[in-house]
Formats: structure tokens, sequence, C-alpha cells
């Protein structure tokens, strides 16, 4: 069966043909998306819709997670696991109390990461980029 949305034929495409880096921006991407669909959702009083938004950015924040690599991330991987939970527990947190504050503390996190992954697939390296390089670091993080 096709897919009448071409924008999400093209998402299946870039999930499907993506380098882990780019795969890591989708998810950050559309945590915060979901993040900020819940916070209207809530600001319109639609329950079911939020709640359905936060586990939509918890599933996506939860894959992050499982991405890691911890041995060969280290610290860098440890530090991101540790923020990964703590941006889970807030949205449970938003959704248990129905409240905008973990919401937009979890949206204004997700910032500098899409920030910095964003830097890494727009950094004109090389898919075989050298060891040492940011690329190879990033690469690193994820399994």
């Amino acid at each position: 069966m096709t897919n009448p949305n071409p924008y999400l034929h093209s998402l299946e495409d870039d999930i499907l043909s993506g380098d882990p880096v780019h795969l890591v921006l989708l998810l950050l991407r559309g945590a915060r998306q979901a993040v900020e669909q819940a916070r209207r959702c809530l600001r319109d009083g639609q329950v079911r819709e939020r709640a359905a938004e936060i586990s939509r950015a918890v599933e996506r924040i939860g894959e992050l997670y499982r991405t890691l690599d911890f041995e060969r991330g280290g610290e860098i991987a440890a530090n991101l696991g540790a923020l990964y939970d703590y941006m889970i527990q807030r949205l449970n947190e938003a959704n248990m109390r129905q409240a905008e504050a973990p919401l937009s503390e979890v949206s204004e996190l997700l910032v500098p990461l899409i920030e910095a992954w964003s830097e890494l697939e727009s950094a004109a390296l090389t898919v075989d980029a050298p060891v040492g390089s940011e690329r190879h670091q990033a690469m690193n993080l994820c399994a």
C-alpha cells in the first residue's frame, strides 16, 4: 500500500538511508516537535492529545537513550543518558500533573542538542571521518 502523504514517504527514506548523526537529529527534532504540540494541546484543554504527544516525545527520547554506546561514548554518553532520563522524568511529571513548566523545560533542553547535532550534520566532513574528528566522536556515541 502506498503512503498518500509525501512527507511520510520522505521521512521513511531519511530513516532507511540516514547515517547515525542524521537519525539522532531526526529523533531530537521529533521529540521537540511532540513536546511543543503537547504544550499547545495543554493550552487548548485537549487532554488525550496532550498525553499522546507526551508519549511520542518519551518514545523518541527513549530511543535516543537506547542508541547510546556507553562503552565507546564514555563520559559524554553517560551525561547524555542522565539528561535523557531527566527529560523523560519531567515529561512524565508534566503528563501526571498536567503542567506546562516541565514541558517548557524539556523543550528548552532539546534546543542545544538539536543545534549541536545540526552542526555535526552540516560539517563538511566525509563519511569516513578520521579518528579524532568531531563526526567520528559523535558516531562513537551511537551504537
